[in-house]
């Protein structure tokens, strides 16, 4: 008995059970933390009705062959195959995966993520963008939140909340406070994922103003 799994999104991994077991994997990578990663799994002479995932770090749900999985903890991931027939339930194979964060990006201000930023450079930007770096994907985050410091002469200015990914209008009125060698620190941002129900957070981006 064979079994074959066809991972599109980022499964990478390793024989268990039976060395009849098979991997098709068209990208060599990980399974990716909190992301929905989609998986196909065939079994040579068993009906894909017949078959049943279960993982002991996060969770697996589908049917009929194409299943998706989302990790709750980076680290690793097994996952067991099962081949249920009337009241039996065979343990057909195991397979354990690395399971990695996904590479996302600091927040950035158009084109900057750090380090010296002019006011009329600042003033322009509508908002905070955090990006996917270095995967080959379509997936796309929206920015559900983030915290602003200002910082001047060592000591907290000022400091406040904005929702969404867009600076609102409080946040525009704070610029024209801002005075050359003023460190501005973009932290708690915070980011959504189709498919993935609660949002993480992505490292911290400092500017200091021209």
């Amino acid at each position: 008995m064979k079994i074959y799994f066809s991972f599109f999104f980022c499964f990478l991994g390793t024989i268990t059970l039976s060395q009849n077991i098979a991997i098709e994997n068209p990208r060599t990578m990980n399974i990716i933390y909190p992301w929905r990663n989609e998986l196909t799994v065939v079994v040579e002479n068993i009906p894909c009705s017949q078959l049943h995932l279960k993982t002991d770090n996060g969770n697996i749900d589908g049917g009929n062959c194409n299943y998706s999985m989302i990790p709750e903890s980076i680290g690793r991931a097994n996952i067991f195959i099962y081949q249920i027939n009337g009241r039996d339930t065979i343990l057909l194979g195991e397979k354990k995966f690395r399971v990695k964060r996904f590479p996302l990006s600091k927040p950035y201000l158009g084109i900057k993520n750090s380090g010296l930023i002019s006011l009329s450079y600042l003033k322009a930007q509508l908002g905070v963008m955090v990006r996917i770096d270095n995967f080959d994907i379509d997936a796309k985050v929206k920015v559900t939140g983030f915290r602003i410091t200002i910082i001047r002469n060592d000591e907290i200015l000022e400091q406040f909340q904005n929702n969404g990914a867009k600076f609102n209008d409080a946040v525009r009125k704070k610029w024209m406070r801002l005075k050359s060698k003023d460190r501005i620190l973009i932290d708690r941002v915070f980011v959504r994922s189709p498919g993935v129900k609660e949002s993480f957070e992505v490292e911290n981006s400092e500017f200091i103003i021209e």
